[in-house]
């Protein structure tokens, strides 16, 4: 079973994100769940979503303390770090280089990203783009498909856009 907390502010997408990475590893014959967990329900508030993928039926119904994943849409909360599994993976959206003992961090900047394909600081999207570029967990054209059935015409192209600009910057630099 691999365990992902997704870490971001009300109004960035984490769990946007949470649930168009579980439907992504579903259609990549992956058992999942996906769930958030609010403290109080308002814009720019701390919000974490967990996805749990397994090739067998998942049995667990509770939130990940212990990650062996992270992926943080905004590096300012402070708790992102916290309990991810030793040898586990940290995707980060920052300019700042980050080291978390016994774990694998991945950082990138997707601000310019999210200007160049939204106009917007909308860090969802790339960031899983990113983290399919750093992790190879699933096909980048399967999360381009569940894009296609959860948005339609610009929208789901832009986001499109913006996943691939990411995964392409993480799969170049980590060649």
């Amino acid at each position: 079973m691999i365990e992902i907390r997704l870490h971001g502010r009300g109004g960035q997408g984490a769990v946007t994100a949470a649930y168009l990475l579980a439907k992504t590893m579903f259609y990549e014959g992956w058992w999942v769940q996906a769930f958030p967990n609010f403290g109080v329900e308002r814009r720019g508030a701390p919000v974490e979503s967990y996805v749990r993928i397994d090739k067998s039926r998942i049995k667990k119904y509770y939130n990940i303390h212990n990650p062996d994943m992270v992926i943080v849409l905004d590096p300012t909360l402070d708790n992102y770090a916290s309990g991810i599994k030793k040898g586990g993976k940290a995707i980060v959206n920052t300019t700042k280089p980050i080291s978390i003992p016994d774990v694998e961090v991945h950082t990138i900047d997707v601000v310019p990203i999210s200007k160049k394909v939204f106009n917007a600081p909308i860090f969802n999207t790339p960031m899983l783009g990113a983290f399919l570029g750093a992790t190879k967990l699933a096909d980048i054209v399967t999360l381009h498909k569940v894009m296609d059935e959860v948005w339609h015409g610009d929208i789901a192209n832009k986001n499109k856009e913006a996943s691939w600009l990411a995964y392409k910057e993480m799969v170049d630099k980590n060649a």
